[in-house]
């Protein structure tokens, strides 16, 4: 993929947290590629204290939201159909960042707001 421009921490190796609510995804998809479907594997910080919206656009389009009020992995699959040829932006947004330190999680002072783990495209 071509990159996360906006709204990422540092890759942390089994996952990158995004640092604000909302964090993008950029990549070209070359002509001729045509996708069945984009996945995205995530878990949201501290969702079972702090259940979250979490609602995922491609190229400024809405295709999901849903409410999570737990940590587990989410699966988000979205239609190829919502791609295409050329420069593609994959925006995930939730309510709001938290810092694990304020919830006795660690001493993680940073905003996280959700692990991105996988971005895969179906063929």
């Amino acid at each position: 993929f071509g990159g996360m421009p906006v709204g990422w921490h540092a890759p942390e190796g089994w996952a990158t947290w995004s640092a604000r609510p909302r964090a993008d995804i950029a990549f070209d998809l070359s002509p001729g590629i045509t996708p069945s479907a984009l996945r995205l594997q995530l878990r949201v910080a501290h969702a079972r204290r702090l259940p979250q919206r979490l609602e995922v656009s491609v190229n400024g389009t809405t295709i999901e939201t849903r409410r999570v009020a737990d940590e587990a992995e989410h699966l988000v699959t979205l239609p190829g159909t919502t791609l295409r040829p050329g420069p593609n932006r994959v925006s995930i947004r939730i309510d709001r960042t938290t810092r694990p330190r304020a919830f006795r999680a660690g001493q993680d002072t940073r905003n996280l707001g959700f692990a991105l783990m996988r971005v895969e495209l179906l063929p």
